[in-house]
């Protein structure tokens, strides 16, 4: 299968591949091909039956806070801990296509840390890199930006913010 493809040529080239499963079939789908972490979207950062099985495998999480509450991080967090989940990670993330400067918060990176005491990241939906470059001034360790090989590929504006092969390098 491609993600088969996508998994060797990562590891032979000295990466690894980790995803974003939406449901329950798709985490089996991932496993399947001995994923190495599991990233959770903002939109699906509240769904606990997938946190759960996540949680099982005993592998490497990254959660994206975007349209969290702080109650809904505090919950989640208690969930992991219930589950004796130690390794994981926060992304702060603004959940706007595109995300303006003014509106990335990216203070919120330093409470995650600060008020969590876990490893931080920024996912980042603006135009160009100013904003990732920020977030790792400010603490951030993980950095997600998206990836496009045609900028026009839709009118969806997240082709148009990502970044492409050039940029990415």
């Amino acid at each position: 299968s491609t993600l088969k493809r996508l998994s060797k040529f990562a590891i032979s080239n000295g990466g690894f591949l980790f995803s974003t499963p939406s449901d329950i079939s798709s985490l089996k789908l991932l496993e399947s091909i001995n994923t190495c972490a599991y990233k959770v979207s903002s939109g699906l950062f509240t769904n606990i039956p997938l946190i759960e099985q996540i949680s099982i495998i005993n592998k490497p999480i990254i959660l994206s806070v975007g349209m969290a509450k702080e109650e809904e991080i505090k919950k989640i967090l208690e969930f992991l801990n219930k589950y004796k989940v130690d390794n994981y990670a926060l992304l702060h993330c603004v959940s706007l296509y595109p995300a303006k400067y003014e509106q990335l918060n990216l203070n919120f990176i330093d409470k995650l840390k600060n008020t969590y005491k876990v490893i931080t990241g920024y996912s980042d939906h603006s135009d160009g890199d100013l904003a990732c470059l920020a977030a790792i001034s400010m603490g951030a360790k993980i950095i997600e930006k998206h990836f496009t090989i045609d900028k026009n590929f839709s009118n969806f504006r997240d082709h148009a913010i990502s970044a492409d092969y050039k940029e990415l390098k």
